[in-house]
């Protein structure tokens, strides 16, 4: 439990290691110019001041990204915090995939995804190609020829713009008129509405989660 009235100043060499392990910060502590290799606070609780000016380090759990992040927080340096999170969440899924169990799948999956949509919130641009790739693959995939429609009346819809009309209408995230009319089509099999309404159905789903991760993306420049 370190808390005195002075500051206390860490002198480091270069790429060494710092830990301060289940401790609680009262105090401060400043790192200034200090390059290490990692830095572990695994246990600790600042309820102080953790200080650090140019510190080049790499967190060696999620626990300290999670403190530096909120360290960040208490300055309002929200661009900064970001990058923290994105090492805790990054530092989260290594500890959970080296623990796998039954009951930490749906963590393991929501990491995944957030890694692969926008990077843990660093990328907006990247949520919003996967969310729009996913969205036109989905429609594609339902719009594919049946044995009722061949390549050719295909080809007609998609050159005289019926198609893009069509995927717009998709987008819309409350409109279910395609699918309720692709069910009363008597021609199809039962397994072709299935597989039909699977891909409708991922579109629709992918379509609110990807405008969410597009906009929690966006959070670094509130």
């Amino acid at each position: 439990n370190y808390n005195y009235g002075t500051p206390l100043y860490v002198p480091t060499p270069k790429d060494s290691t710092i830990a301060i392990i289940n401790t609680v910060i009262n105090g401060r502590i400043d790192f200034n110019n200090v390059c290490i290799s990692q830095l572990n606070l695994e246990g600790s609780n600042v309820t102080g001041i953790l200080n650090r000016i140019n510190l080049k380090a790499e967190s060696s759990n999620s626990q300290t990204a999670c403190i530096l992040k909120n360290e960040e927080l208490k300055r309002n340096n929200f661009v900064e915090s970001l990058k923290f999170q994105a090492e805790e969440k990054k530092l989260l899924e290594q500890e959970l995939n080296n623990n796998k169990t039954w009951s930490n799948w749906g963590d393991r999956v929501s990491l995944w995804l957030g890694k692969i949509f926008h990077n843990h919130g660093q990328n907006w641009v990247l949520a919003f190609f996967w969310t729009m790739f996913i969205l036109v693959l989905s429609f594609t995939c339902f719009y594919l020829p049946n044995p009722i429609t061949d390549w050719s009346v295909w080809a007609y819809k998609f050159s005289g713009g019926i198609y893009f009309s069509e995927l717009f209408q998709y987008l819309v995230p409350t409109d279910y008129k395609q699918i309720q009319s692709y069910f009363i089509i008597k021609e199809l099999s039962f397994c072709t509405k299935f597989l039909g309404a699977f891909w409708y159905m991922i579109g629709k789903m992918v379509l609110p989660y990807g405008v969410y991760e597009v906009i929690k993306a966006f959070r670094k420049y509130k």
